[in-house]
């Protein structure tokens, strides 16, 4: 799924370093990214600064039957994680 990144702050940050992005099934089962070959992978955003924005694709690898009841969390090393429904 494509993820854009928007960098807000006094100094730098690497996404795929800095943001964690996971699935919470409706089992309550966490599924993180899946270490397959993807276009734009979101891991070759390079490190970003003050207003900068990048999108790259990210791939996460959860039971199918699950998909529609469950929810995404998004953190920083630092932060509890934020639940998103994608819709």
């Amino acid at each position: 799924m494509p993820v854009t990144y928007t960098y807000v702050g006094n100094e730098s940050g690497t996404p795929w370093l800095d943001v964690t992005i996971e699935f919470v099934s409706a089992a309550g089962t966490t599924h993180s990214n899946a270490y397959v070959v993807i276009p734009n992978d979101y891991t070759s955003i390079n490190e970003m600064y003050n207003g900068a924005t990048a999108t790259g694709n990210i791939a996460i690898m959860a039971p199918s039957a699950d998909i529609e009841k469950g929810a995404f969390t998004i953190s920083t090393f630092l932060s509890d994680p934020y639940f998103v429904k994608v819709v």
